[in-house]
């Protein structure tokens, strides 16, 4: 059975420093003690003056994100069955799991004069039967999350961001089909009405030697590139470096080449999260990494 190790990071854009803004990504893991399941979760709370509180909204996705996840992986459940249930009943309880977290943090946070004064501007929605109207649109985010088992590795996905596969021959290959909808800065949410309806998924049985690398990302790495192939490079060049260094080299690093990023390229938050095969053996390389390493690859960056 392959071996995995979740490493990740989170960097505040650099935008958001010049301009007082907090970060507003999140991201959280979770593994059984057998070393699966593996459960990720990257959100990305879209910032803009109208989700306001976005940063507290993607906190409440993560986090309910695993609670909801985990009962559909408990047992010894077939594979076809945890697919049904992330198709079927994953998107559904985690959107209705979110709202009611988010109403719970609205109600014990009331919003202050100003947030008030937003949302009267903005004309936000608010949620259907609710003891007290809450414009959800203020904790707007995005949501990716990954479930990793001996048998299988599924996927799901609101809004943008990456999901990126890399093989233990370097192929990199994107397991979420395309939503035409994401262009420019417009993007899914789970703040919209009937958000569970624009969930994607994907489901990949694990036949022969399982991948080297999962990344998940928030846009601002993407959008840090110069191209999509830039961006990708990077994941096989860390999917090297954990083969050759060891976990430790990227884990050490991973930080400062997402602050290196955001500086150089989007300015947006960046966070990563990592799913490492820990037991591939070494490439055969001339010479090892050092720790002054800027990134796995920067000529790439925007």
């Amino acid at each position: 059975m392959a071996k995995w190790e979740v490493i990740g990071a989170s960097e505040r854009g650099a935008s958001h420093r010049r301009n007082g803004m907090p970060n507003q990504d999140a991201w959280t893991c979770d593994k059984g003690a057998g070393g699966v399941p593996i459960i990720v979760a990257v959100a990305d709370g879209h910032g803009s003056a109208r989700a306001f509180r976005s940063d507290k909204g993607a906190w409440l996705a993560v986090r309910v994100a695993l609670d909801v996840a985990y009962p559909l992986l408990e047992g010894k459940r077939k594979a076809d069955d945890v697919r049904m249930a992330l198709v079927d009943r994953f998107p559904r309880e985690l959107v209705k799991n979110w709202l009611e977290a988010v109403e719970g943090e609205a109600r014990s946070v009331p919003f202050t004069s100003d947030e008030a004064a937003k949302v009267a501007a903005a004309g936000s929605a608010t949620s259907s039967g609710a003891t007290k109207a809450y414009p959800v649109s203020a904790y707007g985010t995005t949501l990716l999350v990954a479930l990793i088992t001996d048998q299988f590795m599924a996927f799901v996905q609101n809004g943008d961001g990456d999901i990126l596969v890399v093989d233990t021959d370097g192929t990199v290959h994107r397991p979420m089909a395309e939503d035409v909808r994401l262009i420019g800065n417009e993007t899914t949410s789970l703040s919209s009405p009937e958000a569970w309806r624009d969930f994607r998924t994907s489901f990949l049985r694990l036949r022969g030697d399982p991948p080297a690398l999962v990344m998940l990302s928030t846009d601002g790495y993407a959008n840090s590139f110069v191209s999509a192939a830039a961006f990708e490079k990077v994941a096989t060049d860390i999917a090297d470096i954990v083969r050759d260094e060891g976990v430790n080299a990227i884990q050490n690093n991973l930080q400062k080449w997402l602050a290196n990023a955001t500086e150089a390229g989007s300015g947006d938050d960046i966070t990563v999260a990592l799913i490492c095969r820990t037991d591939l053996p070494p490439r055969h390389r001339p010479a090892p990494i050092s720790d002054a390493t800027e990134a796995p690859d920067l000529e790439g960056l925007s």
